[in-house]
């Protein structure tokens, strides 16, 4: 059965990357999360998507300027009209979340997470071992998945823990991708949706290589590729995903 992952948690009606975000990805049932994680000023692993905070929060900077603390000052719900709501119920809803506090949470629920190094514009220093070591910590290296577009990392990741699952992040299309994977000791191969055809899939399935799509929320898309039984498809609309594969599953 093909795994849905929330993107960012379900970032289509709640604050991207923050805990409201991904309780409420668990509640309408998604069974993976994905997350992106930068270091701050102080080496711990957080969870944002941009390099910067300016979008999602109501500060502005760069991400490694900041220590854990400064950046626990910040609203990251400021955009959204119940973030009050959120606040008054739990100050964590509105806060950055660090890598490892994520883990402790997921300890009470039962989901994939895929943690996107997001290291293919910044080079972190110590990135990989320090989210290998969180992993190792929480034993959870059966429920975890490395992403990134830096494949450089992924082996980086390998060498430190072969346990560890790996998903290479490509958008351009690349010939063959299951052999490039294959020789690189990569696990997944995460492509765009709209890149993904039966002469990739068919080589990736040929080296053992699952697939991972990219974001989709067209539900005709989403159809299409539940059809094509990836391993994970991945999504702003978690809900709506995972009533589109119980329906079909239903029918078939």
């Amino acid at each position: 059965m093909t795994i849905i992952s929330a993107h960012r948690g379900f970032s289509a009606k709640f604050p991207e990357n923050t805990l409201i975000a991904f309780q409420k990805a668990i509640e309408v049932g998604a069974d993976s999360i994905e997350i992106d994680v930068h270091l701050t000023k102080d080496n711990i692993p957080v969870i944002c998507h941009d390099e910067r905070i300016n979008r999602t929060s109501d500060g502005e900077g760069y991400i490694k300027d900041f220590t854990v603390e400064e950046l626990k000052q910040f609203n990251f719900c400021i955009s959204f009209s119940d973030y009050l709501e959120w606040a008054e119920k739990d100050d964590q809803y509105i806060r950055i979340m660090t890598l490892e506090e994520l883990l402790i949470w997921s300890l009470n629920h039962n989901f994939i997470l895929n943690i996107e190094l997001k290291n293919n514009v910044l080079a972190y220093k110590g990135l990989e071992e320090t989210v290998v070591k969180l992993i190792n910590q929480y034993q959870l290296h059966k429920r975890v998945l490395i992403s990134s577009f830096n494949h450089y990392s992924l082996q980086k990741v390998k060498q430190l823990d072969k346990n560890i699952k790996v998903g290479a992040i490509e958008f351009s299309n690349i010939i063959n991708p299951g052999d490039y994977c294959h020789k690189n000791g990569i696990d997944y191969y995460h492509p765009n949706y709209e890149s993904i055809d039966e002469n990739n899939i068919q080589n990736c399935f040929d080296n053992n290589i699952q697939i991972v799509s990219g974001v989709v929320d067209s539900p005709e898309r989403i159809k299409d590729l539940l059809a094509l039984n990836l391993y994970i498809i991945t999504t702003n609309q978690p809900e709506l995903a995972y009533s589109i594969r119980e329906f079909n599953r239903t029918i078939d």
